[in-house]
């Protein structure tokens, strides 16, 4: 198995049907469910517009999965949109750095979420989303 950074942004369905999200770091992240799919891409309308199948779950390593729930968030005071996510079974907001991140990613603009500035001042940072 190798990490696939170059790959980031990009998603695929395995055999079974499950979908995933190849991260910064170039790992295989899972999306648990339809809600969070919805929640970081958009509704039907847009699903499944960027996935590509996925023929060897085993050709890229695995990272954890994306947590249930996973969600876009900004405060407009500051200007910046995170992804709330979970690493090694702690909580983060991760910073999308630039409009292209946010692009390349597919992420959904009509899915960001205004939040209180408390609730990102309290969750600790992970790794940007380049």
């Amino acid at each position: 198995m190798v990490k696939r950074p170059d790959l980031a942004g990009n998603q695929y369905q395995d055999t079974s049907g499950k979908i995933c999200l190849v991260d910064v770091d170039g790992t295989l992240r899972w999306i648990p469910n339809q809600t969070t799919y919805q929640n970081l891409f958009g509704g039907p309308s847009t699903q499944f517009n960027y996935i590509a199948q996925l023929k060897d779950n085993n050709a890229i390593d695995r990272g954890p999965d994306i947590p249930d729930g996973a969600m876009l968030a900004t405060d407009p005071n500051l200007g910046a949109v995170y992804l709330i996510d979970q690493y090694n079974d702690n909580g983060y907001k991760r910073l999308i750095t630039s409009p292209t991140a946010f692009q390349k990613f597919h992420f959904a603009q009509g899915q960001v979420t205004t939040v209180p500035a408390i609730v990102l001042s309290f969750a600790r940072s992970g790794p940007n989303i380049t």
